[in-house]
């Protein structure tokens, strides 16, 4: 995002530099309690440990720049960056579940000369092996299962929309995973989704809608439970769920 705003020449030239200043201001930042680690404590055993993931993301930096041009984007300028949306999702009244308010932050949001958005998700990780037919088609399922809550999101006019953005139809058409990891350059993934005013469109939708307040319905029901303990905590070590759940 940050890259985004300098002259288009000058944004592979700064990437590096973006990224390290970012890192020292986040060394800086005091824990949020007093008997908290500091995030660098947190997330690292070591000076070298820390080291090596800096030069691991200098390297993911370096894949995007194989994979794309920051100065000649491929539709032109991107129209949002780390955008946040919010939109309510309906429940059953019989459930008995609140409305469910999904929250999502795009990573890109880009225009299609023909129309409609493709919504641009970068990974860190590598692009998913070849398996059988099936199990690639349930990876990929999964793989896209986030870019989908973001369609859906623009679909329930989660995004605020600019006024630069007149006469664009804020509706999903793509939906693009960027592989930086593992390679000297990124791995593209599109999947095309089905014409806006088509059936299938909306059906793809719902589903993903129906999926969301299935799992809304599963969280109620563990807090119903009352066991901090029934509660998974992330694979994200520095998260504040690690210390909730005893």
């Amino acid at each position: 995002e940050m890259v985004s705003e300098a002259p288009p020449e000058e944004r592979a030239g700064r990437l590096h530099d973006v990224l390290r200043d970012e890192w020292r201001k986040k060394r800086r930042e005091a824990p949020k309690s007093g008997t908290a680690p500091s995030l660098v404590e947190a997330l690292f055993a070591s000076v070298e440990e820390e080291r090596e993931w800096g030069l691991e993301c200098l390297r993911l930096l370096d894949n995007w720049l194989a994979a794309e041009d920051p100065a000649a984007m491929p539709h032109g300028e991107p129209l949002a960056h780390e955008a946040w949306m919010r939109a309510q999702l309906p429940t059953e009244p019989a459930s008995g579940l609140p409305a469910l308010e999904l929250v999502g932050k795009v990573d890109r949001l880009d225009g299609l000369p023909g129309g409609g958005v493709a919504i641009v998700d970068y990974k860190t990780g590598k692009a998913p092996r070849a398996y059988s037919a099936a199990t690639d088609a349930q990876i990929r399922r999964k793989s896209f299962f986030q870019l989908r809550c973001y369609a859906l999101l623009l679909a329930r006019g989660g995004l605020r929309a600019s006024p630069h953005w007149e006469g664009l139809e804020l509706r999903a058409r793509r939906l693009r995973l960027l592989y930086l990891g593992g390679g000297s350059a990124g791995v593209d993934v599109v999947e095309e989704l089905p014409p806006p005013d088509s059936g299938e469109y909306e059906a793809e939708l719902a589903q993903t809608e129906a999926e969301l307040v299935a799992l809304w319905g599963e969280i109620a029901s563990l807090v119903r439970r009352g066991d901090p303990r029934a509660f998974e905590p992330c694979s994200r070590k520095f998260c504040s769920c690690h210390e909730l759940r005893p």
